[in-house]
């Protein structure tokens, strides 16, 4: 089973000048989860918003989540990058295959049933999460946007949403050592073989967790 590769930290030019120290981002990194959260709730709250994902929400999510942190927020790469340093998208080729993704996730959403099940949200969350990882549009925070999305494929899409950001669902990703390698375990089989089952596997523990 793969496990979580440790964190890697570069020096960041940031708003804040430059950061070496991981210790010193991560502190920004978590308030910027906190604002992309806010902001998706405002999102759901709004009966003027429909539930599809389009592109640019992908990009206004991540610069209402980061752009206190980053000057480059909403920007996508330039560079040759991936998960797991593995590169399946080509940075000219980032926002076309961003533009994909909402065009699948209109479809996915169209089939799901009127009365939707955990099980149904999880394949839901499962195939987005993947896609959007897959093609790693940013220089970095991927996989903090990534799990923005979650929610917004939660509160927005699906619409299980509370009256504040308090009283909604909150999805913990990885509350154990074996949900790591099970999140990893399942984007390796999602991007190599193409087979969501894993990763649908790991998201529905995790909606069972929220849901109880």
């Amino acid at each position: 089973m793969n496990s979580r590769h440790p964190r890697k930290t570069e020096p960041q030019d940031t708003r804040y000048g430059l950061l070496v120290d991981y210790r010193d981002i991560e502190p920004h990194l978590i308030h910027g989860e906190l604002l992309g959260r806010e902001w998706i709730h405002a999102r759901a709250s709004d009966a003027a918003v429909k539930p599809y994902l389009h592109d640019t929400d992908v990009l206004d999510l991540h610069a209402a989540a980061f752009a206190q942190l980053y000057g480059w927020a909403w920007t996508t790469r330039r560079t040759e990058a991936g998960p797991g340093v593995v590169v399946y998208v080509r940075s000219f080729e980032v926002r076309s295959k961003l533009r994909e993704l909402q065009y699948d996730f209109a479809a996915w959403y169209d089939a799901l049933p009127d009365l939707w099940t955990l099980a149904d949200a999880a394949e839901l969350m499962a195939r987005t999460h993947h896609n959007f990882e897959y093609i790693h549009p940013f220089p970095d925070t991927n996989g903090r946007t990534g799990r923005l999305l979650d929610h917004y494929v939660l509160w927005v899409s699906l619409g299980a949403v509370g009256p504040s950001l308090e009283e909604s669902p909150q999805i913990v990703h990885f509350p154990t050592e074996e949900s790591i390698g099970d999140y990893f375990e399942g984007l390796h089989e999602a991007s190599n073989r193409r087979d969501y089952d894993p990763l649908k596997a790991y998201y529905l523990a995790r909606l069972e967790e929220t849901f109880g």
